[in-house]
């Protein structure tokens, strides 16, 4: 088998395995109760909201500078506007929802999340190439990276009374641009 296919599978899976975790966590924490779902729910969010301004941002301004820094935020801001509008997630038509809200977040996620994999599969795929124990290390930082992604996936699906099935798949979804961008 070609060496690239087996970085791309071993990236996906690595997506997908984290990814899967975390939505598989959210899963058996919704049936408990609603303050400690709620409790993870905020820790996670707060945790990657404090990885983006103290340790991302941080980074972008140094190796660029402020302005490219906010040129990608003001370019994310309008990518992101431009998606609500062609999507009309506002009132989605799936009869089985209720929480129409908690879908529309989950649907954002879900593509950031996918987005988000693409730079990893290229960080990756070039690890791997250039020292192979190390590409092994990245894969497991990226399954341990996955596991709060899938869970706040996870619990958004949730509140939207998706099943485990559609969960898995939108696992797959989000883990396959690793494996393309390897």
């Amino acid at each position: 088998m070609d060496f690239l296919l087996i970085i791309g599978i071993i990236g996906a899976l690595s997506a997908w395995i984290g990814i899967l975790s975390g939505i598989l966590l959210s899963f058996v924490i919704n049936k408990q109760s609603n303050k400690f779902r709620e409790a993870a729910d905020e820790f996670i969010a707060g945790m990657m909201i404090s990885i983006v301004f103290f340790d991302l941002l941080p980074a972008s301004v140094k190796i660029g500078n402020i302005y490219i820094t906010s040129l990608g935020i003001g370019l994310r801001l309008l990518l992101t506007l431009s998606i609500e509008n062609k999507l009309k997630l506002d009132k989605p038509k799936f009869s089985k929802i209720n929480n129409d809200r908690s879908l529309k977040s989950a649907i954002y996620m879900a593509m950031a999340i996918a987005l988000h994999h693409l730079p990893m599969g290229f960080a990756l795929g070039s690890l791997y190439l250039a020292d192979p124990n190390k590409g092994v290390h990245l894969a497991l930082v990226i399954i341990l990276h996955g596991i709060p992604e899938g869970f706040i996936l996870g619990s958004l699906f949730n509140e939207s009374n998706m099943g485990i099935l559609t969960n898995i798949f939108l696992s797959i979804f989000t883990a396959v641009p690793t494996g393309l961008a390897d």
